[in-house]
């Protein structure tokens, strides 16, 4: 193996192994347990899904990483002539833009809320990325079918409701 590819897959390796660490280290303290995670939001205290979403975030670019790293070693030279070497690549890549759009949003998610610490914050943020969701699958759905869902209506108008009445 060449090298500069050795000393780059050995510095990937070391920022794969930390990242997976510091999730595996960071995620108790979020507060939630992955069970309740998967039951969603509003089950749970608002801040730790949200802390517990942006290390969910970070796992899965490390792991992302690990995939390409593999793909690329584990491929023999004679096979990176193919056609369906480049398509792999390709899809590997459009993935790539994929990780690093959401690990961005994580990581702008993060700095904002540095500044604060109330769970009120945190809770309008789920509900209007709840609000975002379901008018971004409406419009897919009116696009597609030619018609709105009015189920899909009902939660957009339920999520915005539960924005705007006041906090008891």
């Amino acid at each position: 193996m060449d090298p500069v590819l050795e000393d780059q897959t050995d510095r990937n390796d070391l920022w794969i192994g930390l990242t997976l660490k510091s999730v595996h280290e960071l995620r108790p303290h979020t507060g939630i347990e992955e069970a309740a995670f998967r039951h969603g939001p509003w089950l749970n205290q608002t801040k730790g899904f949200v802390l517990y979403g942006i290390l969910d975030e970070a796992e899965k670019a490390a792991l992302f990483l690990m995939r390409i790293k593999d793909a690329v070693k584990s491929t023999r030279e004679d096979l990176r002539s193919h056609p369906a070497w480049r398509t792999s690549l390709s899809v590997l890549m459009e993935e790539q833009q994929l990780r690093v759009r959401r690990l961005c949003e994580s990581f702008v998610t993060a700095v904002l809320f540095g500044t604060t610490d109330e769970d009120e914050y945190y809770r309008y943020y789920v509900q209007l990325t709840e609000v975002v969701y379901y008018a971004s699958h409406r419009g897919d759905l009116a696009e597609f079918y030619g018609r709105p869902s009015a189920w899909l209506d009902a939660r957009c108008i339920g999520s915005l409701g539960a924005i705007f009445e006041p906090q008891r």
